[in-house]
């Protein structure tokens, strides 16, 4: 299995803030740079680790990197923030991907990311096996870029203010998820699945995440409008592991969506569990 690449922002307060507890509790060693357009990234090694800088917004300045053939690995794990008006500590996971035709927050239209069900399911299960006071926890619905890498990735975020972005112990906690990700995901158990309906934190999803299912791309109703057959084989062809079925939200979905996803996954021979 390939090894795996943490990548962060120095324009992240959060994402450097864990890369600066990488370096602290795991003593990466510089590594050869990673040619960007005749600009030279920092990187560092820990085993088959590979921790990369950047310099430009992760969610919507990072397509150019599906170009940097030196940045490609088993997953990339970006290492990033995350803003809610809320304002509530958290730890979020999330496949990236643009469901419908509005890249606002970045990515192009219509495309979903490559991502790892395992990957996903291996930082929510460790997050949950150990919790850190007074943050919470949650899957997020599939959103935002890069949409074009070659290798499969996911986010793992600290939020939800500048507040916890700072929280060194928060950083460090985040940075020990990551460096279980990078090194453990493959070795994941559980059925690969595709989440469709309900609220953009997945609140039917969460429950199932690691225990019944391992979820890689979660579509929730306010996009569920745009969904189409093309947009499910998209799902299936880039989640690296062979999805299995997909899991609705009865109840966070109307009648015409349902039937949408049953049309589609009937086609694509896929079994739809009612939840």
């Amino acid at each position: 299995m390939p090894g795996a690449i943490i990548a962060y922002t120095t324009e992240d307060p959060a994402g450097s803030n864990v890369a600066r507890r990488l370096h602290e509790l795991y003593g990466f060693k510089p590594s050869e740079m990673i040619l960007e357009a005749g600009t030279e990234l920092r990187a560092w090694e820990y085993h088959s680790v590979k921790l990369v800088e950047l310099h430009t917004r992760l969610s919507n300045a990072s397509e150019y990197l599906s170009q940097v053939p030196s940045f490609a690995a088993g997953l990339v794990i970006f290492a990033s923030r995350h803003k809610a008006e809320s304002g509530r500590p958290s730890f979020t996971v999330h496949s990236t991907g643009n469901w419908g035709d509005d890249p606002q927050w970045g990515g192009n239209p219509h495309e979903l990311g490559k991502t790892s069900a395992k990957a996903i399911a291996s930082a929510y299960r460790w997050f949950k096996d150990n919790p850190h006071d007074g943050f919470e926890l949650s899957l997020e619905a599939t959103h935002h870029g890069p949409t074009s890498l070659h290798s499969p990735s996911v986010f793992v975020e600290l939020g939800s203010s500048e507040k916890e972005w700072k929280k060194t112990d928060a950083g460090g906690h985040l940075a020990s998820c990551v460096m279980a990700v990078a090194q453990n995901w493959s070795s994941e158990q559980g059925r690969t699945a595709l989440g469709m309906g309900g609220t953009h934190y997945a609140s039917k999803f969460n429950p199932l995440e690691g225990k019944e299912f391992n979820f890689s791309f979660i579509c929730p109703k306010h996009a569920l409008d745009n969904f189409s057959t093309q947009m499910l084989k998209q799902a299936i062809a880039k989640t690296a592991e062979k999805v299995e079925c997909i899991v609705l939200d009865w109840k966070g979905t109307t009648l015409p969506q349902r039937d949408a996803v049953r049309a589609a996954a009937q086609e694509c021979g896929l079994e739809v569990v009612r939840e």
